[in-house]
């Protein structure tokens, strides 16, 4: 005859506490570990997007343009200006784009983004509308200009999202617009070669302009008859020096620079004795 086997009231007992608190402790572990991931995926996005350390409403998620869940500025690649002419627009137009932590356009982003010079040339300034705001995620400025000449680096910013650095942009003098007389002597001898007389050419923002172009210099004002010799040289690089400028008659002269269309007049006297 076939026995039934009856488990023992205790063991029984025992055994269902054993799977009660096992399946107490994975539920804790696994609470812990999707606690630990929270908690390190909320330190990730506060060193990622610069959140305040007391910012507890952190959430993980896809980037929205209401909490400003994203992380930075970036210039756009292609096209990305990188030589220009002082004093004009930038070509191809500076364009910058808001991404998210990884990289990604925002592109429900419509904020304010402005530029300004991160290095260059002392005293440089940007010409044009700095700021710009943002279409589908991407602030397009497109009447940026330098007037100095030199290597730039822009950068953008936007509240507190991460700055946005360009590449570096070279800027190159304008066209030729005035002489600028940098040293001249103010005394000498009739007949013999006056201490030098150095002529810049330069474009409206005072760089000077590369040019191999012939200037000359003649008499405005001076003794009757007199003459001028060894007043015709060609620039080097925009700058005209005359070493070997005579003038025939003892007196005062008053005396200008010529280059095309462009004159200037010295702005002191020389005494010739």
């Amino acid at each position: 005859m076939q026995r039934t086997h009856h488990q023992d009231p205790v063991e029984a007992r025992r055994t269902g506490h054993t799977l009660l608190i096992g399946r107490i402790a994975a539920r804790d572990l696994v609470a812990g570990l999707r606690q630990a991931s929270s908690d390190e995926l909320r330190k990730l996005r506060r060193m990622t997007f610069g959140r305040r350390e007391d910012d507890q409403d952190a959430h993980v998620g896809p980037s929205t343009p209401a909490g400003r869940d994203f992380a930075l500025l970036a210039f756009a690649p292609v096209p990305e200006p990188t030589i220009g002419i002082a004093g004009k627009a930038l070509s191809p137009a500076a364009q910058v784009t808001i991404e998210d932590a990884f990289g990604n356009k925002v592109a429900t982003d419509t904020s304010t983004v402005k530029l300004s010079i991160l290095s260059g040339p002392a005293g440089a300034a940007l010409g044009g509308a700095i700021t710009a705001k943002a279409v589908q995620g991407v602030a397009k400025f497109t009447n940026i200009s330098m007037n100095l000449t030199g290597t730039y680096q822009l950068k953008a910013t936007d509240g507190t999202l991460t700055v946005g650095k360009s590449g570096s942009i070279t800027i190159s003098p304008s066209t030729a617009a005035k002489l600028v007389i940098t040293q001249q002597p103010t005394t000498g001898k009739a007949g013999l070669a006056l201490g030098a007389i150095v002529v810049k050419i330069e474009d409206t923002f005072g760089n000077v302009v590369a040019t191999s172009a012939a200037v000359s210099l003649s008499i405005v004002n001076g003794p009757t008859g007199a003459t001028i010799s060894g007043n015709k040289v060609n620039a080097i690089k925009g700058i005209a020096t005359f070493n070997a400028v005579k003038l025939s008659k003892t007196g005062a002269y008053t005396l200008k620079a010529i280059e095309g269309v462009l004159v200037k007049t010295l702005p002191s006297s020389i005494q010739v004795s």
